[in-house]
């Protein structure tokens, strides 16, 4: 007797699905974790743009508009202001500005600034000097103050993930720029 041909099969079986669900949940196991880090890697470097980006716009601004900007910034956080350096724009700093209108009359309002660095990055002071204020000046150059009021002639600043990497930048004083350092080993 002749059996007819059998139709072909339509369809996947059930431990076809199983073997593809698996072979993806492993591919994901892989992936995942390195795209986190990726992603980290990525906001860090993100904080670093944006610091440095302000800085640049602050000391512009400070000699184009003929008064200083002030950057202050709080160790252990993301939390960061710049402003012109009078009263209106820091009043709780009382006799601490330095613009040479001190109440800031006769200005436009500038550049104002108040944010946070990308989540999970933070503020470091890679040779523990306490938190200052950066202070561009109109001819260009920059002072460097500690949070006692001594003065340096240039600040290193950290910014530091939650996986603990770290990127390092660097206003001179003298010159007022800002650069990106390859430092390792802190």
């Amino acid at each position: 007797m002749i059996l007819p041909a059998s139709k072909p099969r339509r369809g996947f079986t059930l431990l076809e699905l199983i073997l593809v669900v698996a072979i993806l949940a492993l591919v994901a196991a892989v992936a995942i974790p390195s795209f986190q880090t990726w992603s980290q890697g990525y906001r860090l470097q993100q904080g670093v743009d944006v610091v440095r980006t302000l800085w640049v716009k602050a000391r512009t601004a400070a000699m184009e508009e003929g008064r200083p900007y002030r950057f202050m910034y709080v160790l252990g956080s993301g939390e960061f202001r710049l402003a012109p350096d009078d009263f209106e724009n820091w009043p709780e700093l009382a006799g601490d500005v330095t613009g040479p209108n001190i109440s800031g009359a006769g200005y436009p309002l500038g550049l104002v600034v108040q944010d946070s660095l990308p989540p999970g990055v933070q503020f470091l002071s890679p040779f523990g000097e306490p938190a200052g204020a950066l202070i561009f000046w109109p001819d260009g150059t920059a002072k460097i103050y500690d949070a006692d009021g001594s003065e340096r002639p240039d600040l290193v600043l950290g910014l530091l993930d939650s996986q603990g990497s770290a990127r390092y930048l660097q206003v001179r004083a003298v010159t007022g720029g800002a650069s990106v350092l390859n430092l390792s080993g802190f």
